[in-house]
């Protein structure tokens, strides 16, 4: 891996549901690669930035070998953030300094265009995402459901199942 994550936060359980809820110990400081466990509220990052074969000079205060950020509980609205406010102002300067290569006007074009949808799409999935789905667990028990041969009686039955 090429990042890791710390944070400090109460650690997760799973309870009889096989649900991953919030633990009840005391917080503790995690360190991880953000694989298996959740962001609760805040974390930071380092990621590094050149090949595993490279070492990081440890004698520089800030370089671009090593980058570190801050990520919210909420990473997409993070990602948002970042992409909207930071990169996208960034490269779409045309005195940015980019090197280009051999990319003619209209494929830079092209690049702009497609990264300002992308993150104006990124943006309004986030927001739409921001009231959450709530499901809830159905009153009928699956045995219920196994034993009938009529789906239609128990619907009737039961209409809070669809």
């Amino acid at each position: 891996h090429q990042h890791l994550f710390f944070f400090y936060q109460r650690p997760d359980a799973v309870n009889d549901f096989n649900e991953v809820v919030e633990g009840g110990k005391e917080p503790r400081l995690v360190l991880t690669t953000g694989e298996q466990e959740r962001i609760k509220s805040f974390a930071v990052f380092f990621l590094r930035n050149v090949p595993p074969s490279r070492e990081i000079l440890q004698d520089v205060a800030s370089d671009q070998d090593l980058l570190f950020g801050e990520v919210k509980q909420n990473p997409l609205g993070s990602l948002g953030a970042i992409l909207a406010n930071v990169f996208q102002p960034m490269v779409s300067r045309p005195q940015s300094g980019i090197t280009w290569g051999p990319c003619d006007d209209d494929q830079k074009l092209e690049f702009f265009n497609s990264f300002e949808t992308f993150t104006t799409e990124l943006s309004e999935a986030v927001g739409a995402l921001g009231g959450g789905i709530v499901l809830t667990k159905c009153a009928v028990k699956e045995a219920a459901l196994d034993s009938r041969g009529n789906y239609q009686e128990l619907v009737k039955e039961s209409p809070e199942i669809v």
